[in-house]
């Protein structure tokens, strides 16, 4: 049997190249017929024709005979032999693996879970991996030549190309796929395991034709895989992670139809944001500039917005809190709701506040509200005593008496003139509404 051309990924041979696609078609689609793949494949009869011809003596693709039709001459019909090789797949995590191996057509042999391991960058870690692999495949009620291939899921950063990995197992200079090849006599490709999870649920049709998705992958990390017109996509660097401004607008433009290309390009030229630079190389500012316009360039009538200014400088965050104003004076439809703890973002840019404590509201007011009418009384114990509390929010104890928060500041300068009364931002609200007592 011939599996050089299946497991090269040299793509520069046309007929290979071929037969890897018709194969591909087969596994996506399942059983089909000449003129099938040459409609999909856009190749004429003759050519397909040829090319299934050579896979069925490879074994690959067996003659189911004759389709069922309602009239006419009835075409064959050809699809995988589920035999004619088997695949590994091992999803490596922190304290366990879990391996299965598929028939030629994808249909499950064998699976073990949970299978215990402890992950770690040692070689004896590595050694007890290969060896529960090989375990695993002595155990197969298949010959171990038939198996084809094994594919490994390692998380962190994989460069499945040149076969190195970059967090787990770096400690020698030859690729990691190399050296468990030699460990495992077997061709051996390793893959980040939240792209490998994508692109198994794309497969399997979970996300139902969607040839543009985006996976999640919450274990004891968290990652993302990024499928774009039905391929992984990996990034200039080979690093989905690893991307520039231009990656990001370049799948935004993919995946969302409300994306403003020509607004986004414009913005990253006003803010100073290379296009072509890795964004792990931008300063913190850059990267939440970043995000506050990736969030804005489908003009949403809402944005969501969690701490988009923790952590920045006085200028950055100026930066960005002009850059939410503007958006809001674009269109007086748009509304942002913001979560917060920095104090002077809500003044300047929220009409209403909303204060939740231990997961309760506490305090719904207009922010105009809070700065023109709250304030803080500052009384002795005599003074307490004698006060008309009947717009007192809340009271703490002081070395002096008592600070009373009050929403109506007005009243008490009017009729205490002798007590004094300050004015009570937002930082004053916060902490007085949570740390104070009634």
């Amino acid at each position: 049997m011939n599996t050089k051309f299946l497991l090269s990924s040299d793509n520069n041979n046309r007929n290979e190249l071929l037969k890897k696609k018709i194969i591909h078609y087969y596994i996506a689609n399942g059983d089909a017929t000449i003129a099938d793949l040459g409609r999909e494949m856009d190749l004429s009869i003759p050519t397909v024709t040829k090319l299934v011809a050579e896979l069925q003596d490879d074994g690959y693709i067996l003659d189911f005979g004759k389709q069922e039709t309602n009239g006419g001459r009835k075409p064959n019909i050809y699809g995988l032999n589920p035999a004619s090789g088997y695949f590994v797949g091992v999803d490596m995590l922190k304290d366990k693996l879990n391996i299965a191996a598929i028939d030629f057509k994808g249909d499950k042999v064998q699976l073990e879970e949970n299978i215990p391991y402890q992950l770690e960058n040692t070689p004896a870690s590595l050694e007890q991996f290969c060896k529960i692999i090989d375990d695993f495949i002595v155990s197969l009620p298949v010959e171990r030549n038939k198996i084809l291939a094994i594919g490994v899921n390692i998380t962190g950063r994989v460069n499945p190309a040149s076969g190195y990995s970059y967090s787990i197992f770096y400690f020698e200079e030859k690729p990691l796929a190399q050296i468990l090849e030699e460990r495992l006599q077997t061709k051996v490709f390793i893959e980040n395991d939240s792209r490998a999870m994508t692109y198994g649920e794309y497969m399997k049709g979970v996300v139902q034709g969607e040839k543009n998705i985006l996976f999640v992958n919450m274990a004891w990390g968290l990652g993302l895989g990024i499928i774009i017109d039905g391929n992984l996509y990996y990034g200039k660097s080979g690093f989905s992670g690893e991307l520039t401004v231009n990656d990001v607008k370049h799948i935004l433009k993919k995946m969302y139809h409300s994306f403003d290309e020509n607004y986004f390009i414009k913005q990253s030229e006003n803010l100073k944001l290379p296009m072509n630079k890795k964004i792990k190389e931008f300063s913190t500012g850059m990267k939440a500039k970043l995000r506050v316009l990736t969030a804005m360039t489908h003009h949403a009538k809402l944005l969501i917005m969690d701490e988009p200014t923790a952590g920045l400088d006085v200028e950055a965050r100026n930066e960005i809190l002009d850059m939410l104003r503007a958006y809001i004076a674009e269109d007086e439809s748009r509304s942002i709701l913001i979560t917060s703890h920095i104090s002077t973002d809500l003044e300047s840019l929220c009409d209403e506040l909303y204060l939740i404590h231990d997961g309760k509201l506490i305090l719904h007011e207009a922010t105009d509200a809070i700065l023109e009418q709250y304030g803080i009384l500052k009384v002795s114990e005599e003074q307490y005593r004698t006060l008309d509390q009947s717009s007192i929010l809340k009271v703490q104890k002081e070395n002096y008496g008592y600070a009373c928060f009050t929403n109506d500041k007005k009243f008490y300068q009017e009729n205490y003139p002798q007590i004094a009364v300050e004015n009570g931002g937002i930082d004053e609200l916060i902490l007085m509404m949570t740390g104070g007592y009634r």
